[in-house]
């Protein structure tokens, strides 16, 4: 290793010990600022992670259009939604698979936070793809179902 790099290690190392020795705690992430140090073989650079001060998500759910963030899981509230979105689902999707039907349903509402507008047409879009990738609604497994196993095997679902 050269003087050089030689010199540049020791100087990393003075700084990190220097540091160490003032702060009696190791510093928080967010006081951590792109720092640059090059390893001591000299074949890549590291840079460390640039972090910024904390986001508070908190009221993030609450600046989403027409989200209701405040429902809770399994609430009346949330079974009253549940069951004015499958209303808009066409009834032979209902009959075909109500199971998949009421997953849905559930899984875009708490995507979109409880937002109809949105996670109707979701539930809407899946159930179209559906359709139109398998042929039908009816449940399917890699076990039963060969052209599920096909697409698997083929690593695409599009």
């Amino acid at each position: 290793m050269s003087l050089k790099k030689l010199a540049k290690v020791d100087s990393i190392k003075k700084v990190l010990k220097r540091d160490k020795d003032e702060a009696s705690t190791a510093p928080e992430p967010s006081d951590l600022h792109g720092t640059i140090a090059e390893d001591s073989n000299n074949i890549s650079k590291m840079t460390s992670v640039l972090t910024t001060a904390k986001v508070d998500w908190s009221m993030h759910d609450d600046e989403v259009a027409g989200a209701h963030p405040h429902i809770e899981l399994g609430s009346v509230q949330e079974a009253e939604l549940a069951a004015e979105l499958k209303k808009r689902v066409p009834p032979e999707a209902v009959r075909e698979n109500e199971e998949l039907v009421d997953f849905m349903v559930l899984a875009c509402l708490r995507f979109r936070r409880y937002d109809m507008a949105t996670a109707e047409e979701r539930v809407l879009n899946y159930l179209r793809w559906r359709r139109d990738t398998f042929g039908d609604l009816a449940p399917h497994t890699l076990n039963t179902d060969p052209r599920l196993r096909e697409r698997v095997q083929q690593q695409f679902l599009g």
